[in-house]
């Protein structure tokens, strides 16, 4: 009996050491990604962390000075998997049920662009167009040069999603009348051009950035995520990536085998991609992306109204 008991008790000792390395493993993972990614806190062409951001000017926009990323987005999807959002919505993978009651028999992915529009927009649609496939684009209004291509977005049937107008955190990330008025100037401007305001939003960084930590007040977050859903929005984070937003800038083969391991196992992807001037290599692959998912089983579709509760649900678990 007492040969039991210490078996149970060195048992339950190893259980608990292997979680605490799992935890501790995950965030160090998050932490040497982040250290590797620069945020960008100006859309005037500044960006933290770089070793020039003093000698440049809202006047004097660089190349790089929208393009450089930011802190939040491999902690979204890790912060995910350790601690999912169950919120009194089950999901068991062979039952999930879709919108209208369904059992979901396809696997589903969902391409998303964020930070655009730019100069890449154009041939990203060329692209879905050719392969016949929809996706989701989650637009900022900073590149007002840019902005025009948003109506041609909608018009050949994509999803719009609103990813504020500034992108900036120190700015969003300061207070909740602060995140919504930049929200809703976001979503004027879309409305102004394609008569639709997007329900689904998606928070520079994921819902689980920890970039607001140096912005705001403690617990802003969680205050803005309240006030967004009193709004009517639903805000969509990601259950793949394929690194696009971290640097240095992975090369192809990389952003592939990310994406191959990060559907793995999965019925619902949704997938992080990025739409800005240096996302180059992103548009490059995005056919081979659209190749790897469709021989995985994956169909295609859009992040809409309609499906848009479901998905937000599913990814806090996924």
């Amino acid at each position: 009996m007492e040969k039991t008991g210490k078996n149970y008790f060195y048992i339950a000792i190893a259980v608990i050491l292997c979680v605490i390395f799992g935890f501790l493993m995950g965030f160090i993972y998050a932490f040497s990604e982040s250290r590797n990614t620069r945020e960008v806190l100006s859309p005037g062409g500044v960006v933290d962390g770089s070793t020039d951001s003093k000698n440049k000017t809202a006047g004097n926009k660089t190349k790089e000075g929208f393009e450089d990323y930011y802190f939040g987005e491999v902690n979204t999807i890790i912060y995910n998997r350790l601690f999912p959002e169950r919120k009194n919505f089950a999901i068991e993978e062979e039952d999930t049920k879709s919108e209208s009651g369904r059992k979901i028999k396809d696997k589903i992915a969902y391409l998303t662009f964020d930070d655009g529009p730019s100069k890449n927009t154009e041939k990203i649609l060329e692209i879905l167009k050719e392969e016949g496939i929809k996706a989701t684009f989650f637009l900022v209004g900073y590149k007002e040069s840019e902005n025009t291509v948003i109506k041609k977005i909608y018009e050949e049937g994509h999803s719009l999603g609103n990813h504020t107008f500034s992108h900036r955190y120190d700015k969003i990330y300061t207070s909740v009348d602060a995140f919504m008025s930049d929200l809703k100037k976001q979503e004027d401007l879309i409305y102004n051009l394609t008569g639709v305001r997007p329900k689904i939003i998606r928070f520079p960084g994921g819902s689980k950035n920890t970039v607001y930590l140096k912005t705001g007040p403690a617990g802003i977050m969680a205050q803005i995520k309240k006030k967004v859903k009193e709004e009517g929005y639903h805000y969509i984070d990601w259950n793949v990536v394929t690194g696009d937003a971290t640097m240095p800038y992975p090369d192809k083969q990389t952003m592939l085998e990310n994406l191959k391991r990060g559907v793995k196992n999965k019925k619902i992807a949704v997938v992080l991609l990025h739409d800005t001037d240096s996302k180059n290599l992103t548009v490059e692959i995005l056919p081979e992306i659209i190749k790897i998912l469709k021989s995985e089983g994956f169909k295609f579709d859009t992040i809409n109204e309609k499906n848009m509760e479901f998905i937000e649900n599913y990814v806090m678990q996924r």
